[in-house]
């Protein structure tokens, strides 16, 4: 399994260099296809959020999760126990999951900033591009749209500042460097 990885995938190879310690859980004989439904997903993210208790500890257990997937679909890619349009679909709503956990992480630190900041704004995150049509790649990037909505009529500049920083923040976890 690793020969083949190694040997095909510079990309997913370097992912597995940079996280030695999902070598165990990657390469077991009883491990069987990667197919995730995005409740099983979105639990497993959250179990690794779990413990993060500041925004590095966020950055870090949403990449740790987004790479061990990856690689996770990526064997099974390898191994030919899944097609490409299953590879296309997994991937997308591994983004999906990561999307969405990153929307409410960075609305949860816009908070603990501002205490009521995204109380009177509601955000939308609409994909385009290959997540909007449900064809993700490994190393397809992501093209989003924010969309927000005051619950007060007219313009709220407060609303457009909060909803601006739930935005940016969510960007800074999707795209920030990371030690790892």
């Amino acid at each position: 399994v690793l020969v083949r990885l190694f040997a095909t995938s510079p990309y997913l190879a370097a992912h597995l260099v940079g996280h030695p310690e999902l070598l165990d859980s990657l390469v077991r004989s009883d491990r069987g296809p990667a197919a995730r439904n995005e409740e099983s997903l979105t639990t497993a993210l959250l179990e690794e959020l779990d413990g993060a208790s500041n925004e590095e500890e966020v950055l870090a257990a949403l990449r740790r999760f987004r790479v061990a997937e990856t690689i996770r679909i990526g064997l099974d890619d390898l191994g030919g126990e899944i097609v490409a349009e299953e590879v296309f679909a997994a991937l997308t709503l591994l983004a999906d999951v990561c999307v969405r956990a990153a929307a409410e992480q960075a609305r949860r630190i816009v908070e603990a900033s501002r205490p009521g900041a995204t109380d009177r704004v509601d955000l939308a995150v609409v994909a385009l591009g290959k997540m909007g049509a449900g064809e993700m790649g490994y190393a397809s990037d992501l093209d989003l749209l924010f969309v927000y909505e005051s619950r007060m009529e007219g313009f709220d500049g407060d609303a457009h500042s909060n909803a601006t920083r739930w935005a940016q923040k969510m960007i800074g976890l999707l795209q920030a460097q990371t030690r790892d």
